[in-house]
C-alpha cells in the first residue's frame, strides 16, 4: 500500500460538517484516510490536509 500525503478541497452543504462526512469526501477523492487536518475554509469550501492510503 502507498501512504500519500496532499491537500484537497471538498464542499460542505452545512457548516460545520460531520467528520463521516469529512471522511467520505476523502475516500471519494481516492484517499482512504490516517488522519486530515482542515486548514482553511472559503464559505462552505474546506482545505484539508490529508494523509492515508492510495485507493
Amino acid at each position: 500500500m502507498k501512504i500519500v500525503d496532499k491537500i484537497i478541497q471538498i464542499k460542505a452543504d452545512s457548516m460545520p460538517p460531520k467528520a463521516e462526512f469529512i471522511e467520505q469526501e476523502i475516500k471519494t477523492q481516492g484517499t482512504d484516510p490516517i488522519r486530515w487536518a482542515i486548514i482553511d475554509t472559503k464559505e462552505n469550501t474546506l482545505i484539508l490536509s490529508v494523509a492515508g492510503y492510495e485507493i
